[in-house]
């Protein structure tokens, strides 16, 4: 089982030479969970009405695809769709066995469903296992019209779709000096962040030494992660003084399935 920190949420109100340092990730996720295409729509919730829609966008190659929303996880769904919802008329849905581990890849049946037969067309498509989400490896479907639906995963925290990015090398803990700080990147107030790219991807969990991270004063998480899944605890991020911060737990699918970590950092104040 993996356990990692996957998204940060930060508060920097004092410390002119504040810096989140950061750590590779041990896990290496295959090619596609980097480089994906992303459709947000949420007429394919299983829950929207029917229309024509047909995703003839696949017609020119099997496409990798992250669902996503604004306030939740997004998934196909594996139990049966009704036709004439999602924004379609005949309503795909995922018939296979999800990949339980990360890294992963099954493939699987997706049915469509139509009239009183839920599985009425089908096609086979790929899902991987990237941790907190799934990416699926879709092909147009065998009739139009027709679509992918999409449904909301189980005790989803909006955080995990609703955060922003921050890809910067400096911030590795292997390099040395420099003058960055964070002050000015969170003065606007607090907000999601996940790290990705060659700088790292989780903060590390032991000390650094100054003039680390490209910065003075290198910051590392001094806490414990959350043993509860959809739980918070508070605890401590140090560079020269002690921040007061909160970390939730959230578990993805499953819980035999890899954990991912959020982070709610605080500035000097425990979170409410």
């Amino acid at each position: 089982m993996y356990v990692y920190i996957d998204f940060l949420f930060f508060t920097i109100n004092e410390y002119t030479m504040f810096f989140f340092c950061l750590i590779a990730n041990d896990l290496n996720l295959p090619s596609q969970c980097h480089s994906y295409s992303v459709i947000q729509d949420e007429s394919r919730n299983i829950n929207d009405i029917g229309s024509n829609a047909c995703d003839t966008m696949f017609l020119s190659a099997p496409t990798w695809v992250r669902f996503v929303s604004q306030s939740s996880t997004t998934e196909l769904p594996t139990s049966p769709t009704n036709p004439n919802q999602c924004g379609t008329q005949v309503t795909g849905w995922y018939a296979g066995i999800l990949p339980t581990v990360a890294q992963t890849i099954n493939n699987g049946q997706v049915c469509f469903s139509w009239g009183t037969n839920n599985c009425q067309w089908s096609s086979t498509i790929s899902v991987t296992n990237c941790g907190s989400f799934y990416v699926y490896q879709l092909t147009v479907p065998p009739v139009c019209s027709a679509r992918y639906c999409t449904t909301t995963m189980a005790n989803s925290l909006p955080q995990c779709n609703d955060y922003e990015t921050i890809d910067d090398p400096t911030r590795n803990v292997n390099k040395n000096q420099g003058f960055d700080a964070d002050k000015t990147y969170f003065s606007s107030g607090p907000r999601w962040v996940r790290f990705q790219g060659t700088g790292g991807t989780e903060i590390p969990t032991s000390a650094v030494a100054e003039y680390k991270c490209g910065t003075s004063a290198p910051g590392w998480y001094s806490g414990e992660m959350p043993t509860t899944i959809h739980t918070t605890t508070n605890e401590l991020f140090v560079t020269h003084g002690q921040v007061v911060i909160a970390i939730t737990k959230m578990i993805f699918k499953s819980p035999i399935v890899d954990l991912i970590t959020s982070i709610i950092w605080d500035h000097l104040h425990m979170v409410t």
